[in-house]
């Protein structure tokens, strides 16, 4: 088996500044924005993002969870 190291924003934004001949700097911004956006239109909007030949963002809300401390069984 083959272990692949996770690519991180710094490695992305490697890339992406050799590719369009741009600064790392400028790339890594650009790669955080764009992440950003994603996000903010699944929260504010609750609308799905659709990304040709990249994949879907789904808006989806989960139950808030509650756990109980140990010693005082306090709801946290």
């Amino acid at each position: 088996m083959k272990i692949t190291k996770k690519k991180t924003i710094t490695d992305l934004a490697r890339m992406f500044a050799k590719r369009y001949g741009v600064s790392i700097i400028f790339a890594k911004e650009f790669i955080q924005d764009t992440f950003q956006l994603v996000g903010d239109v699944l929260y504010e909007d609750g609308e799905d993002i659709y990304l040709s030949k990249f994949g879907t963002f789904k808006h989806h809300k989960t139950e808030d969870r509650y756990t109980v401390h140990p010693k005082t069984r306090e709801k946290v």
